[in-house]
């Protein structure tokens, strides 16, 4: 303002400007100048940006916003008692003034008195970005009227080491902000500020937090004392804040809440502790918050969760657990719980009880080593559970007990109605955790449901691991390193009675199990007996060397489906009669790719409704009479590969529906006269690389219906 003054000075100084004036007219010209470029540079430094009206205290107000910028602490003084400023009283208007980019570091009571008759009302006050170090004794306290109705006051980003409570008095303050300073203390007093709805206090070096410091603020909404150095907590800290809805407590070094400081939040509705250094929330400290909708614990280092921590949480719909700096909660989503830990090695029982409406569960990036039993007690509400990127080693068995409303756990597919352990690395499942946790499904849903343990380290499967369960149709262990199934682990499993019903065939697969690619070595006594309703049977590329006679005993596949069992690839040396003697709806059977040397005779008596049979790529050498009685629908058998050499006369005696029979790349040298004779239907034989030479009278008679003769690359002269 100065440097516009000397300019307009030496403007007036010009001789040819000035010399053809009456001195008494210069003299009232100079004087005119001088005023007009004070009172523009006054607008200048502090100028009026916009009028509007709100409402102040319940009744609307008309308002002059005004904006100044470097202004010194005299500058400023002047511009609250200058007649334009003053002539807002006369109007009945409020003000808000900005103060932002000057050099003033200090404020004092006389900054804001005005002239004694005219009193124009703050309603607004911010003096942030400025260089302001220190506060005069009671600067915001006076008795004054311009703080009468005042509602905002900011200062934040300063550079305030220290505040008190006396210096601020303003019975009408709605909000008050503290952010982005060097404080380092409130004082010791209560801040008696009995309208105050939000007080912000982020982003300083604030330690220690005296427990009466907010006591009288009983209106207050929303505080955030994140960013700051707050080791600790105590019982009474916000004992007399009923009304808060929000806390912001992020980026602080609080170790631990044992004094359950949260304990009088009745109405609190989101708590941030983000970035702290506890590492597991005490037992009970959210008791009492029935309010609470969602609660930030990520980046701390939580190991495990105590009984009863989470007691309270009644309003909770959602809970999170996070560890991965790239997992992000979605801020426009309530009711939620969002935890982001790496080291929580441990569930333990009634570890989210209270948790009353709970319906979405979410972990993602953690390594978890056991969920306990009855971990998950008490989430009658629970409808979803997903994993993403988490490792589980053990669940123990009724860690879902009571769990009646959960549809889907989901890790890998997004199935509305699955329930997903795959990809977690798991080594063990307790008994009776599944048919607990499918209950919804079971009695309340009736097309597609499945249960997927792929592609984990599963070991053993446990009796009544799956007992019980009705109405699935899709169960799979396939890529797991189990080598024992207990004999009562399927109980009785039971498919869904309608596999196919409005289901896309191509993208689903109905009613299996999928134990291939696993490391079996022996099927025990009644392993299968008790399954109902399924479609297909795998358990394919395992080292099975073994089944029990009565392993399949009573397994029932679906009477409208293309029941399919897979054996093949296994290291099977033989067959007995009693494998397959009571298993009904087999439609396909494959044994291919084995060591099978030996087929006893009706090894396959019972299955009427076998329609195909791979024996391929096996070690078989000879064909016993009766080998395949029984198989009166079969139409495909397929011997290939093997070492065949001798037939009996009765070698495929029952085949009486046989179309398509495979014999190639095998060792026969002769075909006995008769051979063909129960199989008047068959359309394909396939004798390719062989060692045939010739062909006795009536070998292939009774084959009135082949079309399709190969003998190619025999020894034919």
């Amino acid at each position: 303002m100065r440097t516009k003054h000397l300019g307009v000075y030496k403007l007036l100084q010009k001789k040819s400007d000035m010399s053809s004036f009456p001195i008494t007219l210069r003299t009232i010209f100079l004087i005119v100048l001088i005023l007009i470029c004070v009172r523009r540079s006054l607008q200048a430094s502090c100028r009026n940006e916009k009028q509007g009206n709100s409402y102040v205290n319940g009744s609307p107000r008309k308002i002059y916003y005004y904006l100044c910028n470097n202004l010194t602490k005299e500058t400023l003084t002047k511009f609250f008692k200058s007649p334009e400023y003053c002539q807002l009283y006369y109007n009945n208007i409020y003000s808000s003034v900005n103060v932002a980019g000057t050099q003033i570091n200090f404020l004092n009571q006389e900054v804001f008195l005005t002239n004694t008759n005219c009193y124009v009302k703050l309603y607004e006050l911010t003096l942030s970005y400025n260089h302001i170090q220190d506060l005069g004794v009671n600067v915001f306290n006076s008795t004054i009227p311009v703080w009468d109705e005042i509602q905002k006051l900011n200062l934040s980003h300063n550079e305030l080491v220290f505040v008190q409570a006396q210096d601020f008095k303003m019975l009408k303050l709605q909000i008050l902000d503290f952010s982005f300073n060097n404080l380092s203390s409130l004082g010791n007093l209560s801040y008696n500020l009995p309208s105050l709805k939000e007080f912000h206090l982020n982003n300083n070096y604030i330690s220690i937090m005296n427990g009466d410091i907010f006591q009288k603020l009983t209106e207050l909404q929303i505080l955030n004392i994140a960013n700051n150095k707050i080791k600790s907590l105590d019982s009474h800290t916000f004992s007399n804040l009923q009304k808060l809805e929000k806390l912001y407590l992020s980026n602080n070094l609080i170790t631990d809440l044992r004094e359950r400081p949260f304990q009088y939040l009745e109405n609190v509705n989101e708590i941030h502790l983000e970035n702290n250094n506890f590492t597991f929330p005490d037992e009970r400290i959210f008791l009492g918050l029935n309010k609470l909708e969602r609660i930030y614990l990520t980046k701390n280092t939580i190991a495990k969760f105590n009984q009863n921590t989470l007691l309270g949480l009644r309003s909770i719909e959602t809970f999170e657990i996070f560890s991965s700096a790239l997992s992000k909660l979605n801020s426009t989503e309530y009711n939620t719980i969002g935890i982001k830990t790496s080291t929580i090695t441990e569930l333990e029982n009634h570890t989210f009880e209270g948790l009353d409406s709970l319906r979405t569960f979410k972990f993602t990036n953690l390594n978890v080593g056991k969920i306990n039993s009855g971990c998950f007690n008490g989430l009658k509400t629970l409808q979803h559970l997903y994993f993403q990127n988490v490792t589980i080693q053990r669940i123990e068995s009724e860690s879902f007990l009571n769990i009646r409303a959960l549809r889907s756990i989901s890790s890998c597919s997004q199935i509305d109605v699955s329930y997903d352990f795959c990809n977690l690395s798991l080594q063990y499942i307790g008994p009776n955790v599944l048919p607990q946790l499918t209950y919804y499904a079971q009695h309340y849903n009736n097309q597609y449901f499945a249960i997927r343990l792929d592609n984990n380290n599963l070991t053993v499967l446990l009796n009544n691991t799956f007992g019980e369960i009705s109405g699935i149709t899709l169960l799979r262990l396939d890529n797991n390193n189990i080598i024992e199934i207990e004999s009562n682990a399927f109980g009785n499993l039971i498919f869904n009675k309608n596999p196919y019903r409005e289901i896309s065939l191509s993208n689903i697969q109905h009613n299996s199990i999928y134990l291939n690619k696993n490391k079996i070595k022996k099927i025990h006594k009644d392993t299968f007996s008790k399954i109902r309703n399924i479609v297909e049977l795998r358990l394919d590329k395992n080292g099975i060397n073994e089944i029990h006679p009565s392993s399949f005993n009573g397994l029932a596949f679906h009477s409208e489906s293309k029941g399919t069992l897979y054996l093949n690839e296994n290291k099977l040396n033989y067959i007995t009669k009693e494998i397959f003697s009571n298993i009904t709806y087999l439609v396909v059977l494959r044994l291919d790719n084995n060591n099978i040397e030996n087929i006893d005779p009706k090894s396959f008596i019972n299955l009427k409704t076998l329609m195909h049979l791979d024996i391929s790529h096996n070690n078989l050498k000879d064909i016993n009479a009766y080998s395949f009685a029984g198989l009166e629908n079969l139409e495909t058998l397929n011997l290939t590969n093997n070492k065949l050499l001798n037939f009996n006369h009765d070698s495929f005696f029952g085949l009486n529906s046989l179309q398509h029979l495979m014999l190639t790349e095998n060792n026969i040298q002769e075909i006995p006269i008769g051979l063909f004779q129960y199989s008047p239907s068959l359309k394909n034989l396939q004798l390719g690389n062989n060692y045939l030479s010739g062909f006795k009278t009536g070998s292939f008679s009774n084959l009135n219906k082949l079309q399709f003769l190969n003998l190619s690359h025999n020894r034919f002269l």
